[in-house]
């Protein structure tokens, strides 16, 4: 489905074209092309990716695609390919922002006063620092103990590599901009012809897509702090800890039957190790109130009307305004590394 639109706007007369990643549906199962890493042979290469990524940006946006972060997108030579779009059609602001995708750079704050990015573009694989996973120091020695760390570096697959370099979207921010821009204006000269292809448009109805209550490092930071051996002694204590998980049905006046079963469904999956996921079918047998206002963005529809409604906004005006927040992620989240250059 986000393959189809994607060959369709590649028809339209692009620039550069986006990778299409085939896919096999078979319904109850299917296959999906391997998309492999692979490092840019030259500065021109590099220089097409990130007019890509933009253009890529476009086309998500367009979507309302969220959570496009490091592990969901795949540097392949010249090409920036987004897999595991389980959260498209998901409207999280009635003003839309290119900043929802998650795949442009951005800061996130750790609790020992650290930063860190897991942005698409952003991340180059230094570990979360609010994850703080058991580790053993000073193996085979008289010193050896279990500790805390942030982890080991991962391979940063997300960014665009030329060598040894992991060149920054900073050096290349008018190729992506101008991706932005072309994509941007390809979906607006084609909106009519793209609203009267009934076909595609209802390729995005009744889609099995995830809906988001917590980000899954929360649910990691639980399962790591129950692995502490007070919480390992009695069952009693790690169940108390669990009930963390329950704070928001403390949150209303009257009880809220869709939050107490929302409740129980992590909790089950939080005893058996497991990381709560909810589809849009499992969302929708949870029965939220019709005035539960903090659970009713969650709840909107994730169909092709999402799609419509995001084509009908397009305009030059919006255009502009996107192209701005986009200047202004970028250049916040490299500053610093400008400010080193300069003074180099």
């Amino acid at each position: 489905m986000f393959c189809r639109f994607i060959g369709w706007l590649n028809r339209c007369g692009l620039s550069l074209d986006l990778k299409e990643v085939r896919a096999c549906d078979r319904v109850t199962h299917g296959w999906v092309e391997a998309v492999p890493a692979a490092p840019c042979n030259s500065d021109s290469e590099v220089e097409r990716f990130y007019t890509r990524a933009g253009m890529l940006l476009g086309v998500l946006h367009a979507l309302a695609a969220t959570d496009v972060h490091c592990e969901n997108l795949i540097a392949s030579g010249e090409h920036p390919v987004a897999v595991d779009l389980e959260l498209l059609l998901n409207e999280v602001s009635p003003e839309p922002s290119v900043l929802a995708t998650g795949l442009l750079p951005s800061w996130q704050p750790a609790p020992d006063g650290r930063r860190f990015d897991t942005s698409a573009l952003g991340s180059d694989g230094a570990p979360d620092h609010s994850l703080r996973v058991p580790a053993w120091t000073s193996i085979n020695t008289d010193q050896m103990c279990l500790s805390e760390d942030a982890g080991s570096p991962s391979p940063a697959l997300n960014r665009v590599r030329l060598a040894e370099r992991l060149p920054p979207v900073s050096d290349h921010l008018p190729a992506f901009l101008d991706g932005f821009r072309e994509m941007y204006a390809c979906l607006l000269t084609n909106r009519q012809k793209l609203l009267a292809d009934e076909q595609m448009l209802q390729a995005f109805d009744g889609l099995e897509l995830r809906v988001l209550v917590r980000n899954t490092a929360t649910y990691t930071r639980i399962h790591l702090h129950l692995l502490h051996p007070e919480f390992l002694t009695d069952g009693l204590d790690r169940s108390i800890e669990l009930e963390w998980l329950a704070r928001p049905l403390s949150g209303t006046k009257t009880p809220q039957q869709g939050r107490a079963r929302l409740y129980e469904h992590e909790w089950r999956a939080m005893e058996n190790l497991d990381v709560p996921h909810f589809n849009t079918r499992a969302w929708k047998a949870l029965e939220h109130s019709p005035d539960d206002l903090d659970m009713l963005p969650l709840c909107r529809e994730r169909d092709s009307r999402v799609l419509r409604r995001r084509l009908g906004n397009l305009s030059p005006a919006d255009c502009a305004r996107q192209l701005a927040i986009i200047e202004a992620a970028v250049r916040s989240r490299f500053a610093s590394v400008a400010l080193e250059r300069s003074a180099g």
